[in-house]
């Protein structure tokens, strides 16, 4: 069946936020409980998202679709300048578990890098829990750790990623 990539409207938000909710208990890996709870998140992202010409942002909310069904989604903005100069960063990318292996979370980011490689950015930087199976992805992807983090209380290592714009957009993959 066809893949649908568009850009997600506040009633999308809805299955979107539940999917960041479900998938964060994996990403954590038992290091940490899941306690994010729908309603702040769904109020967070939602603000974030409408919020972006307020904070000189340029936000990117993806949907992949399966026919009618959400199989994945894809949050991004501008990166930090410390994170690098022309590059954007992915906010959150989730794919439901059925869905996984399809090439999905990889059509979502080069998505995302066609609309940035346009403005002008040069790279992706992807913050990954080190011990998340995602981890492994940002790896295949070409992506290289330029300097790790702890987060909550110490207790979660985080490697930052960067990866190539170009990189991300050729066939190689």
């Amino acid at each position: 069946s066809v893949l649908n990539i568009r850009a997600l409207s506040y009633e999308d938000m809805k299955e979107a936020i539940e999917l960041k909710i479900h998938c964060w208990t994996e990403e954590l890996q038992g290091v940490a409980d899941n306690d994010l709870e729908f309603d702040s998140e769904f109020f967070f992202w939602t603000d974030w998202m409408y919020k972006a010409k307020e904070h000189h942002d340029i936000r990117i909310l993806l949907g992949a679709y399966q026919e009618e069904t959400l199989a994945g989604v894809l949050f991004s903005s501008i990166a930090e300048v410390f994170d690098g100069e022309y590059a954007f960063e992915l906010n959150g990318l989730w794919v439901k578990e059925d869905y996984r292996g399809q090439g999905i979370a990889k059509k979502l980011i080069q998505a995302a890098a066609i609309q940035f490689e346009k403005e002008g950015f040069k790279d992706m930087i992807a913050y990954c829990h080190h011990l998340a199976p995602s981890n492994a992805f940002y790896k295949h992807l070409g992506g290289k750790v330029i300097r790790t983090e702890k987060q909550m209380d110490g207790r979660l290592e985080v490697d930052i990623f960067k990866i190539p714009i170009h990189q991300l957009l050729s066939g190689d993959l």
